[in-house]
C-alpha cells in the first residue's frame, strides 16, 4: 500500500467497523458470508501439507476430532441476530490497538491527523522511541 492511503485505509476500516455495530447484515448477506465460509474451508484439506497444518492446529488448540464438522453444523446455524449480538459484545473500534509498519516520519503527521488515539514509534523489537499525543491534544 502507498503511503499516502494509509490513513484513508485505517480510516475506512474503523467506520466499517463500526457500522458492522449499527447495522448487521441483512439475510442474503449472511447467507453469502456462511457459504464462503463453509465451502471454503474444505480448501484446508486440498494437500498434504494443508491437511498437516489443519492436524496441527487441532494438537495445537486443544480441538476434538469432529471440530472441522462441528464448525460447519455452527457456521451455517448462524443467524442475523447471532451476528449482532457478537458484533455489540466484541467489536470496539474505540479500544483498537493499529499497527502500521513503514517509515515512522512520513507516516506519523498522517496518522495523528486521523485523530483516533495516540501514535507511539517504536523500534523492530518493540521499544518505544517516540509518542505523540491525540490530536488537539
Amino acid at each position: 500500500m502507498s503511503l499516502d492511503k494509509t490513513a484513508p485505509a485505517i480510516r475506512e476500516i474503523i467506520g466499517e467497523i463500526k457500522r458492522m455495530k449499527s447495522n448487521p447484515p441483512d439475510i442474503d448477506e449472511l447467507e453469502r458470508a456462511k457459504a464462503t465460509v463453509t465451502e471454503g474451508l474444505a480448501n484446508r484439506f486440498r494437500t498434504n501439507q494443508r491437511l498437516a497444518t489443519a492436524l496441527g492446529d487441532v494438537a495445537i488448540f486443544s480441538l476434538t476430532l469432529d471440530f472441522f464438522s462441528q464448525y460447519v453444523s455452527s457456521v451455517k446455524s448462524l443467524r442475523t441476530d447471532d451476528i449482532a449480538r457478537a458484533a455489540e459484545q466484541y467489536l470496539k473500534p474505540d479500544h483498537l490497538k493499529i499497527v502500521v509498519v513503514g517509515p515512522g516520519d512520513k507516516l506519523e503527521r498522517e496518522l495523528v491527523g486521523l485523530g483516533i488515539g495516540p501514535v507511539e514509534r517504536r523500534t523492530a523489537s518493540g521499544v518505544l522511541v517516540g509518542h505523540m499525543a491525540k490530536f488537539g491534544d
